[in-house]
């Protein structure tokens, strides 16, 4: 009886253990998930983060990212969105993908209307966690058999601008 006690309460303790490790390796992404937003007169920009997981087979792991979906508006009018696909991630309509690095979100945003992708790192700039840094560096295309778009060079969304969480 004695021996067990012992093994349920060894057993207890692992388990435990395994299931702290677990939250701890996700509680800085948690910090980004959420609905954020920056606003200058009549401009917008909305992003929404969610924290998904994806098994892969081989080599056995488990991998935790974010994903996230955008919408900016300029001068009051709709610019660009992927905000209609927020309803499922099995679409695979996300514009944003990434994961916190030493604290720093580091994603792909796919600009929709220039067909093009940018390396994207968040901040928190507080221990609120109210606010981020959002900063875009472009990163070079590669196509195969595709013409390129005809819209090019520079990119839709802004960067260098601080959002602030609201949901």
């Amino acid at each position: 009886m004695k021996r067990s006690v012992i093994i349920i309460l060894f057993l207890h303790i692992i388990l435990t253990g395994i299931s702290q490790k677990v939250r701890l390796k996700n509680i800085k992404q948690q910090e980004f998930v959420g609905t954020w937003q920056w606003t200058r007169g009549k401009d917008t920009f909305t992003i929404k983060l969610i924290e998904d997981t994806f098994y892969l087979k081989y080599p056995d792991t488990l991998l935790h990212w974010i994903l996230g979906w955008h919408k900016f508006v300029q001068d009051g009018k709709l610019l660009e969105s992927s905000y209609e696909f927020t309803d499922s991630i099995k679409n695979k309509k996300t514009t944003i993908i990434g994961a916190v690095n030493k604290g720093v979100l580091i994603c792909t945003f796919r600009d929709l209307s220039r067909d093009r992708s940018f390396r994207i790192e968040m901040k928190m700039l507080n221990r609120r966690h109210s606010k981020i840094l959002w900063t875009s560096q472009f990163l070079e295309d590669i196509r195969i058999n595709e013409p390129p778009s005809k819209i090019r060079g520079g990119q839709t969304v802004p960067s260098g601008i601080i959002l602030k969480k609201i949901q």
